[in-house]
């Protein structure tokens, strides 16, 4: 019962990214996450994913997040649902067309099974960006 629970809200997290504004899945080192006037003014989701993990490690995924919107993104904090998560990024603002690398890092200590954690990046007074960091401990 639990497997089948655990497949229907991985299949309802995958819906949720492949409507989240024709933007490109952000799993991987490298991948680019745009920043849109639409992205920024309604928000945007996106899947962090990090496959298997051994519990105890610690991994880092890199995003680009490109600036194509019309106006500079200053990213000015984050909210986390776990202290499992974290973010690093630079301060500075974004210019149209520029990129920031955002890494996301996800320490598996005292996790186990499927995790999927929240992180809410808050680009100034724009509409905060909607993470879903996703990894298997075991």
């Amino acid at each position: 019962m639990l497997k089948i629970l655990t497949c229907i809200v991985a299949a309802a997290a995958a819906l949720t990214v492949s409507c989240g504004g024709g933007q490109k899945p952000a799993a991987g080192t490298g991948d680019d996450v745009l920043l849109t006037d639409s992205a920024l003014m309604h928000g945007l989701t996106d899947t962090v994913r990090f496959g298997r993990l051994g519990e105890g490690e610690i991994a880092v995924r890199r995003l680009t997040m490109r600036n194509e919107s019309s106006r500079p993104v200053v990213f000015v904090g984050e909210d986390v649902s776990c202290g499992c998560v974290s973010l690093e990024y630079d301060r500075r603002p974004v210019m149209p067309g520029g990129t920031v690398v955002v890494a996301v890092t996800f320490d598996s200590r005292g996790e186990y099974g499927w995790q999927m954690k929240r992180v809410l990046l808050r680009p100034g007074d724009a509409a905060p960006l909607k993470l879903y960091v996703e990894a298997e401990v075991e």
